[in-house]
């Protein structure tokens, strides 16, 4: 009974970790379908995607800290909350247990910057770009322990472009790693 227990919660978990992967598939081949029309403010965006990773975070000790100066974004406030939660989840699944992860969002010109950053291991300039293509991970087997599939990053990707907008990763100014997504913002 132990022994197929044990394989039952291994088959159970590897089934969850394929459902995510086809979820996460379907919606990359499905973004120009969904609208985009809806009026968000960053507030609202951060603080949601901090409450949607709070579980992850308190299992881990580490403190999601939200910065959000005044501002609206159209698009499709489903995928830019999966685009963020991504992002968020990224960093406290490998930031170190009692940290701090950051969000942030300002007004940059006729965008609206947000960013995320996090004290987990650097990712070297060489696979900065990388990251965000498809089931290229940097660490395959950390990434498996910790539940990835390999598409987060290259849903947020994909995400950002359909709503005119970026995604990039730099060192941070106090280590780890900053991720720069760039969405245009409606004017004041």
């Amino acid at each position: 009974p132990q022994t197929t227990e044990a394989f039952l919660s291994i088959m159970e978990s590897e089934v969850d970790r394929l459902s995510g992967m086809v979820d996460s598939l379907l919606k990359l081949t499905n973004l120009e379908q969904v609208p985009r029309s809806d009026r968000i403010k960053l507030g609202e965006l951060l603080h949601q995607a901090a409450e949607d990773v709070s579980p992850l975070a308190a299992k881990k000790g580490i403190a999601i800290l939200v910065e959000a100066s005044p501002g609206t974004i159209t698009g499709s406030r489903e995928l830019l909350r999966r685009a963020l939660f991504n992002l968020v989840e990224n960093a406290v699944k490998y930031g170190p247990e009692g940290g701090e992860v950051q969000i942030h969002a300002e007004p940059d010109g006729a965008n609206a910057a947000i960013t995320v950053s996090d004290q987990g291991p650097r990712i070297p300039p060489e696979l900065r770009e990388r990251i965000f293509e498809p089931f290229f991970r940097l660490d395959t087997a950390r990434s498996r322990d910790l539940g990835g599939t390999g598409l987060g990053l290259a849903l947020v990707r994909a995400i950002a472009e359909v709503h005119g907008g970026s995604v990039s990763v730099e060192e941070g100014p106090a280590g780890g790693n900053q991720f720069l997504l760039r969405l245009p913002a409606e004017s004041p």
